[in-house]
């Protein structure tokens, strides 16, 4: 499999510690299926040590070069994730292992397994993170390649003189591989795409509408009903985010799941939701509703509710002996196949329903206007259930205007 492959990337930044990288790896006993990646400020540079590696039985030997160090790694990066790579070895100058030790942690999630080979003795040279994080934050913020522009969607129901908000397209981002491409907006440990290109991404988000990145904050989405008020003490994960505070940012994950964001024009409050299958069973969206009531003083009635894209009917397939949950909610949750094997549930009327039984008037009730099917577009949408792993996330977001 690729993903076995053993990856070996060379510094060769450094001139006077090339000999030493260069007899480290020949020394090493080759390797089946191995690929090496030779990293240097000009890719001339590495072109000696790409014949003296012809020697040596390696599958692939590759070359980087690019005056910023930084970029440079960043491209061989992206060729591990292009080619499924997870398993690599940095071999280094000992003067430069904390640099390495520092720029990985900042780059590489738990996909990766990886290690720092060390070719001398020099003294290690004192490398803050600090200036790291400062470093790669300023690349990603440099980067000019993004996939398109940032587009969003919104909702005539929230009230635009007290309220910003919308729901977030996949254009316009940094991530790359196929299933996340390209403005992801969720980090996780679990895929590829490290915590400051998510931040990047978001940046970009906050740019194209108008707010403090500093600022946003976004639910966890653990498939619950927790409901977070900011400033209250965090609970582990949380599904939804409520705030009456000015310039604070909320948004709420989907990747087919139900975003949806609660504004009360009233009391001045408002609140971002991620409810997938298992949040509409357990009526998370009540808990918004109760919370919001409990914390601000709303009245229900008061709030208006925007649904985000979400997976549609036509896409959401279940299994017709489980459905029953929906029913309880809703008899005409789902449509069953003629074989009586398959259904189809609709989360959207499921969640619409919950949302009137609870006060919220039918009127102050938008699921048409965002809630395009997320699996049936895959231009403008990621979809968990179309893609599987790995997979990006779009959000639902709301703050209130100054």
């Amino acid at each position: 499999m690729a993903g076995t492959e053993r990856t070996y990337m060379l510094d060769l930044w450094t001139e006077q510690h090339c000999n030493d990288v260069v007899e480290k790896i020949l020394s090493l006993p080759p390797t089946e299926n191995s690929s090496v990646l030779l990293l240097a400020s000009d890719s001339s540079q590495s072109d000696s040590v790409k014949t003296a590696l012809g020697k040596q039985n390696h599958d692939k030997v590759v070359q980087f070069g690019n005056k910023d160090k930084i970029a440079v790694f960043y491209d061989a990066k992206l060729y591990l994730d292009k080619h499924g790579l997870c398993a690599f070895s940095v071999l280094c100058s000992n003067r430069h292992v904390q640099y390495w030790r520092l720029l990985l942690t900042r780059f590489i999630t738990n996909v990766y397994e990886w290690k720092i080979i060390t070719v001398d003795q020099q003294e290690t040279e004192v490398f803050t993170e600090e200036q790291i994080t400062k470093d790669v934050s300023n690349f990603f913020g440099s980067q000019t390649s993004a996939f398109g522009d940032v587009s969003t969607l919104t909702s005539p129901i929230i009230p635009t003189d007290l309220f910003y908000h919308g729901f977030s397209c996949r254009t316009g981002g940094l991530s790359s591989l196929p299933g996340m491409k390209s403005l992801n907006l969720v980090f996780s440990q679990s895929k590829r795409d490290p915590k400051a290109l998510v931040q990047e991404n978001r940046r970009k988000l906050a740019k194209h509408v108008g707010f403090d990145p500093e600022q946003f904050r976004v639910a966890s989405a653990v498939h619950g009903n927790c409901v977070l008020v900011v400033g209250e003490q965090e609970p582990e994960g949380y599904d939804g985010i409520a705030t009456d505070r000015l310039g604070t940012t909320l948004g709420a994950p989907g990747a087919d799941c139900v975003t949806m964001i609660f504004a009360d024009p009233v009391k001045r409050a408002c609140a971002a939701l991620h409810s997938g299958w298992m949040g509409t069973v357990k009526r998370a969206c009540v808990e918004v509703i109760h919370k919001m009531a409990t914390a601000f003083g709303t009245n229900p009635a008061d709030i208006c509710v925007a649904m985000g894209p979400s997976i549609g009917q036509c896409c959401f397939e279940f299994d017709a002996d489980k459905i029953g949950q929906f029913n309880d909610i809703v008899e005409e949750a789902a449509v069953v196949s003629d074989d009586g094997l398959k259904a189809f549930v609709n989360l959207q009327l499921c969640n619409r329903v919950l949302l009137e039984q609870n006060g919220v008037k039918p009127n102050n009730i938008d699921d048409k206007s965002c809630t395009k099917c997320t699996s049936c577009n895959s231009e403008l949408f990621f979809s968990y259930r179309r893609d599987g792993r790995p997979f990006g996330n779009q959000l639902g977001f709301i703050g209130m205007r100054m």
